[in-house]
């Protein structure tokens, strides 16, 4: 299964269908600032965009888009949110691969178990 395997792990590698974007979600909304994401994303490879998302009144939404010039850099900045390396003042924040043309819903990622009998109850299908 080369090059674009669904339900692979982070990142699905190079040419695995993605934007080459990620999502940077959980920013703290009162101190978070262009400068503290660049300085936070910069650890995995060099930045080539930020977009952070800010309301009318110009105070941050907690959230922004970010593009790396090595696409590469994406599985090792998500692997290192899963280790709790992306923190700005105190605060954990979550990174997400962006799907081009998949749209919100995505299939299978930290969905329920679909009735293979782990949890509670074992035996109530009659």
């Amino acid at each position: 299964c080369q090059g674009g395997c669904q339900g692979g792990g982070p990142g699905g590698g190079p040419g695995g269908g993605g934007t080459g974007q990620i999502f940077v979600g959980g920013l703290p909304k009162a101190t978070a600032t262009e400068q503290a994401v660049y300085a936070m994303l910069s650890q995995f490879g060099q930045v080539a965009s930020l977009n952070m998302k800010y309301e009318p009144d110009g105070t941050s939404r907690g959230f922004a888009f970010a593009t790396f010039a090595d696409p590469s850099a994406i599985p090792v900045a998500l692997a290192g949110a899963q280790a709790g390396s992306t923190v700005i003042d105190g605060k954990w924040v979550n990174l997400q691969l962006v799907e081009k043309g998949g749209g919100k819903g995505g299939g299978d990622a930290g969905g329920f178990d679909k009735g293979k009998g782990k949890g509670k109850g074992g035996k109530d299908q009659g």
